[in-house]
């Protein structure tokens, strides 16, 4: 199986398993009609950067690779900007968010602000590209 695939797989498989175990029910399983087998564990303190870090990482790569391996420096951004963009809406006071699209204004609302995402973002981003100039 190809190196890249796996790069995406299963990182990105490791963050669902641990948002449908370790998250609260969030906002994600309302909007697909389904609900998580949360298990409240003290873990997550430890390791609630994870999906941050899993998804900037493997969008950044499956960018990458949908640009035919092209981009890599345009495809970490864009996923750095949009979890950034996230994770700063999670931050704003609720009188600001009037603003965004009514999905993008609900993750924020019931989202909550972390600076081990913030770093987080950047770290996967600069994995993101390390792997990317490997490969």
């Amino acid at each position: 199986m190809n190196r890249l695939l796996l790069l995406v797989i299963i990182p990105l498989g490791i963050g669902i398993l641990y948002y449908y175990f370790l998250r609260e029910p969030i906002v994600v399983f309302s909007w697909l009609g389904s609900s998580n087998f949360y298990i409240p564990s003290s873990i997550t303190q430890y390791f609630d950067f994870l999906p941050t870090f899993v998804h900037v990482f493997s969008f950044s790569l499956l960018t990458w690779w949908a640009l035919d391996k092209s981009y890599e420096k345009t495809s970490v951004l864009i996923w750095v900007i949009i979890n950034l963009i996230f994770e700063i809406g999670q931050a704003l006071p609720h009188k600001y968010l009037i603003y965004f699209p009514d999905i993008i204004k609900s993750y924020c609302i019931n989202g909550t602000f972390a600076y081990d995402d913030m770093i987080s973002i950047f770290v996967a981003g600069g994995v993101a590209y390390w792997v990317m100039r490997r490969l």
